[in-house]
């Protein structure tokens, strides 16, 4: 999602899919997080990026930054392993130090930094205050995800009308989602009635983790990572968006070597 595109029309029609939009039962059946609603002065302080190689903040940064930090601190605390930090409108993965580091802030500094050298955050974070509408972020714990774990599932009028894996782009993967794809398709559409029944949208472009990793005999368990617009706005994955025929309810995924 574009900030240029963000006319107050276009806003109003995404809005509903960021994370503080999402009805309790839709946010009940996510990835656990700490939501931190930002002051303006927090806000707009995101717009200041310190030195990258200093390890801490100093007097002279702005307070807004020292507020932010002491609130991520208290979410560190608990998370020995770090956190991920994103917006509720998206995460700071075009941050090549947010790619450096896999998404995991160990410190407040580096979660600030992930967010402060990501032009689509700064960009979000810029609209946001410019339409008047409250910045927050939202911080969970790490965890590692392999990316065979996260599919894209595409919702119309409350239906679940297709499944992607989600990481489909470069190389043929080194391993194969064939022996687990009846698994992982039944799992996500059982899950599905419980999203259709809880969501406040009844069309939108949702990314899940299925972790079909949890041992032998151990059911899947599913948890909602992000949703997206419904259209060409959001990526359509292995579906085309120019071919809405397309969308029959199957699961797509790349087969491995």
């Amino acid at each position: 999602m574009s900030h240029v595109s963000w006319s107050r029309a276009y806003f109003e029609r995404i809005r509903p899919t960021f994370l503080e939009s999402w009805a309790e039962d839709l946010r009940a059946l996510a990835v656990s997080h700490v939501h931190l609603p930002l002051t303006p002065v927090e806000a707009s302080a995101l717009s200041v990026t310190p030195p990258l190689w200093r390890e801490r903040l100093v007097a002279s940064d702005p307070e807004g930054l020292h507020s932010i930090a002491a609130r991520l601190q208290k979410v560190l605390e608990g998370a020995e392993q770090g956190v991920f930090v994103r917006l509720g409108s998206g995460s700071p993965k075009d941050s090549a130090l947010f790619r450096d580091h896999g998404g995991c802030a160990r410190t407040p500094m580096m979660a600030l930094k992930f967010l402060q050298t990501s032009p689509r955050t700064r960009a979000h974070v810029s609209r946001l205050m410019e339409l008047g509408h409250p910045v927050h972020l939202f911080v969970r714990h790490w965890v590692r995800i392999p990316p065979w774990q996260e599919f894209r599932c595409f919702m119309r009028h409350r239906r679940l009308v297709g499944i992607s894996q989600l990481a489909h782009w470069g190389d043929t993967p080194d391993y194969s989602l064939a022996p687990m794809a009846e698994e992982i398709a039944r799992t996500l559409r059982d899950f599905f009635v419980r999203v259709a029944q809880a969501s406040h949208v009844g069309s939108a472009v949702f990314d899940v983790l299925c972790d079909t990793g949890a041992g032998e005999g151990a059911p899947s368990r599913v948890w909602l990572l992000d949703a997206n617009p419904w259209g060409p706005a959001s990526d359509a994955c292995l579906f085309d968006w120019s071919q809405p025929e397309g969308f029959d309810g199957s699961f797509r995924y790349l087969h491995g070597r």
